[in-house]
C-alpha cells in the first residue's frame, strides 16, 4: 500500500513540474536520469578517494554518497544543458516566428512536458524502488532470524 502512494504521489507531482518544465527541460532531466543512474556507480568509484580524504571513515557512507553524488552531478549537467537548449528554442518561437506559431509551440511543449514528466517519475520510481530494495534486502538477511526459510 505504501509503494502505491509513493507511486501517485511521485507521479503526480512530476507531471506537474513536467508540465510546467516543458518538453525540453523535462526530456533533458529523463535523459540525466538515465545516464546518471546507469553511471552513478562506476564513476561513483572514481570520486570515492576524495572522500576518504575528506576524512570520512563509514563504509557505508562510503559506498553510498559518491553514487550520490555523481548522480547528482551527472543530472546537474543534463538539466543545465536542457535549459541551454530549452533557452533558444523559447528565442526562435518567441522572436523570429509569428503569434500562432508561438502559441502552438507554447501549448505542445507544455502537453508534451506532463508526458514527459511522467516518464521522469517512473524513472525516478525505478530507482527509490531499487534502493528501498536493496537496503530492505540486506536488514531481512542480517536480522536476528537470518534468512526467511528458517523462521518457519
Amino acid at each position: 500500500m505504501t509503494i502505491w502512494i509513493l507511486t501517485l504521489l511521485l507521479l503526480g507531482c512530476v507531471a506537474g513540474v513536467g508540465s510546467r518544465q516543458g518538453a525540453v527541460r523535462a526530456g533533458a532531466s529523463f535523459f540525466g536520469i538515465l545516464f546518471g543512474g546507469l553511471l552513478a556507480v562506476p564513476l561513483g568509484h572514481l570520486i570515492k578517494p576524495l572522500f576518504s580524504v575528506a576524512g570520512l571513515k563509514d563504509p557505508l557512507l562510503l559506498w553510498s554518497l559518491p553514487p550520490l553524488v555523481m548522480f547528482a552531478i551527472l543530472l546537474t549537467a543534463f538539466k543545465v544543458g536542457g535549459m541551454v537548449v530549452h533557452k533558444k528554442i523559447d528565442v526562435y518561437y518567441r522572436y523570429k516566428t509569428g503569434e500562432l506559431r508561438f502559441a502552438l509551440w507554447e501549448r505542445i511543449n507544455m502537453r508534451l512536458g506532463i508526458c514527459v514528466g511522467v516518464l521522469n517519475g517512473a524513472a525516478y520510481l525505478i530507482l527509490v524502488s531499487w534502493i528501498i530494495y536493496t537496503v530492505s534486502y540486506w536488514t531481512v538477511q542480517t536480522s536476528a532470524g537470518g534468512s526467511c526459510a528458517s523462521s518457519r
